[in-house]
């Protein structure tokens, strides 16, 4: 991330910055963090980048009958055009698909990590790889709702791996 923040021209550092308007006004010394400022906009760019992999949280649930159900929690939004005869119209659906980490994707589960979406971080969690769970995932995606086209009617917005407690 740093190499990505130097790569932009960005300090690794900002000693003095506030997301408060107010405080911004007050303080002239501190930094407004904002839309339109070069962090902001470049965080916004990177975490839309294919180098950012999408792992956005790492979240426990307490659901004392979902224990050992831990898994990856993905979210993507599918494209679906329909054809008219006065154009193409285009409808976009939000799709969560939760699956375990060897791919056994689980409804019951989803349910759950949609349902209880507050959650505290577990920073000693170490999630394991996403990539079977993908591949997994994007099978019963495509059959789900019907996708022709992957790269061009799903747009893959994040991913959580979520340890149910």
């Amino acid at each position: 991330m740093n190499s990505w923040l130097k790569a932009q021209g960005l300090p690794e550092r900002y000693h003095t910055a506030t997301f408060d308007r107010e405080l911004a006004i007050r303080r002239t010394d501190a930094e407004f963090m904002a839309l339109g400022h070069p962090f902001i906009d470049a965080m916004l760019a990177y975490v839309g980048s294919y180098d950012f992999g999408g792992l956005t949280a790492i979240r426990e649930i307490k659901a004392p009958e979902m224990v050992g159900a831990d898994g990856f929690l993905f979210i993507f939004v599918v494209r679906h055009r329909i054809a008219r005869e006065d154009g193409d119209e285009y409808l976009f659906e939000l799709a969560p698909v939760f699956s375990t980490a060897e791919g056994k994707v689980d409804e019951t589960a989803l349910g759950f990590a949609m349902r209880y979406t507050t959650g505290s971080g577990a920073s000693s969690v170490k999630p394991p790889d996403p990539g079977v769970a993908f591949l997994a995932v994007k099978k019963h995606l495509e059959q789900k709702a019907g996708i022709w086209d992957w790269d061009e009617d799903v747009e893959f917005i994040g991913l959580s791996w979520v340890v149910f407690k």
